[in-house]
């Protein structure tokens, strides 16, 4: 949705080196730079929800940091002999404005602007399946603001997988972690004690169940297990996860895959089992679990919402259209509900909440709370849900970090335009 009309600045834009020629990035090099760092992914993909907030909007004249998202604009295509009626192409531009100066008071001196920009076109073709090709193919445009070139491209189907998880990854630490925590590890009575009351704080491993055993699945697991507790380096721990897919052999496939990875400091996890989609176990892996996460197209419930404990935090990121359901009123009803844009009310899950329902954009709480200090929020409370479909502003900062870190590791094709 629109959220705010662009705001026009008096002051300088910082401007990017004119000699500096145009990147082009692959799917591969992408991911390659992702996976190196998916606490840095979680932050910035925090920066990036926490602009949508109403106080950072351009339009209640925030000049500290800001986003504008204009409506995404859908051509239908079906003229392929291996389109489907749902085929489509997604334009989704977005621009992120921050404030850079020295001085708080400087507000009429020449400030300079940080400005980044930039696009993702996004595919739907559900024939690519049976190419052996990504069913949403992503790729995004990065443009210098100030002389309007492009200045990368970037191949971002891993990129839209990564920065979702990243999403659910920050909602999860500011969501269900502070909640979770140890008082020691949130609290002290003393400031000269709180360090060493964080430092020897136990922090308990967490179980976790995944609806799905995708790309997004896989980038979930990661994320969240780069997860850090409150006011902490301590990453959470996994106890048991539960994979839940209708396909047994690409369930198993993520899983011999997370056994042999050592490239991720992560933890490592416990107990892994797998589990198909309509196993009587279902029901026991959900009431023990900490975390939920689902990923699915799913039109009907996944699970029975009345099974799930007292606590528990939902992440649910595969449902994207009014008729998808991946979560049941019960467990809804429940919860304190966070959701990352406008267009997440629209979707199945939301459509029948409560006028009394405790709902909140996911900026907002960001915004109030700087990060995982917000306790007030979910202390007292059922459990926590975390609706999300995605939007524009994630993808350019998360691309942005992309390109700064391939223009210093030597990544990339060059092109001088």
């Amino acid at each position: 949705s629109d959220l705010s009309s662009p705001r026009l600045y008096s002051h300088s834009v910082k401007k990017s080196d004119p000699k500096q020629p145009m990147i082009v990035l692959s799917d591969d090099q992408v991911w390659g730079i992702l996976k190196k760092n998916f606490r840095a992914v979680i932050d910035i993909n925090r920066k990036a929800l926490g602009s949508l907030s109403a106080d950072a909007s351009c339009e209640n004249g925030n000049d500290d940091a800001s986003a504008y998202v204009p409506s995404r604009i859908m051509i239908p295509y079906n003229k392929g002999s291996n389109a489907t009626s749902g085929d489509c192409t997604l334009f989704k531009p977005a621009m992120y404005t921050a404030r850079q100066t020295g001085s708080e008071d400087d507000r009429d001196g020449d400030d300079t602007y940080s400005v980044t920009m930039g696009m993702k076109v996004a595919s739907v073709r559900d024939g690519n399946a049976n190419l052996g090709k990504p069913s949403v193919p992503c790729t995004i445009m990065m443009l210098d603001p100030a002389s309007g070139d492009v200045s990368a491209v970037l191949g971002a189907t891993s990129l839209t997988a990564v920065r979702t998880a990243a999403g659910s990854a920050a909602a999860t630490e500011l969501m269900c972690l502070s909640r979770l925590a140890p008082p020691s590890a949130g609290t002290c009575s003393s400031n000269a004690n709180e360090g060493d009351a964080i430092e020897n704080a136990t922090y308990p491993p967490l179980e976790m169940v995944c609806f799905g055993a995708g790309m997004q699945i896989e980038m979930h697991i990661a994320a969240i297990r780069a997860c850090q507790w409150p006011s902490s380096d301590q990453k959470l721990e996994l106890s048991k996860l539960t994979i839940i897919n209708r396909n047994q052999a690409r369930a198993l496939a993520l899983k011999e895959k997370l056994l042999s990875d050592g490239s991720n400091d992560a933890k490592s996890i416990s107990e892994i089992k797998i589990l198909s989609t309509g196993d009587s176990e279902i029901d026991d892996a959900v009431s023990t679990a900490d975390i939920i996460v689902t990923g699915t197209n799913a039109s009907t419930p996944l699970f029975q919402g009345k099974m799930a404990k007292k606590g528990v935090h939902i992440n649910g990121v595969g449902s994207y259209q009014s008729d998808h359901q991946e979560i049941d009123n019960d467990i809804v009803d429940r919860c304190y509900v966070c959701f990352d844009t406008v267009e997440a009310m629209t979707v199945g899950d939301l459509k029948h909440l409560r006028p009394s329902a405790r709902v909140r954009l996911f900026g907002d709480i960001i915004a109030e709370g700087e990060g995982i200090t917000s306790l007030d929020h979910f202390q007292s409370i059922d459990s926590t849900f975390f609706k999300s479909v995605g939007t524009a502003i994630q993808d350019i900062l998360t691309a942005e970090y992309v390109v700064q870190e391939a223009r210093k590791q030597g990544v990339g094709t060059e092109v001088i335009t």
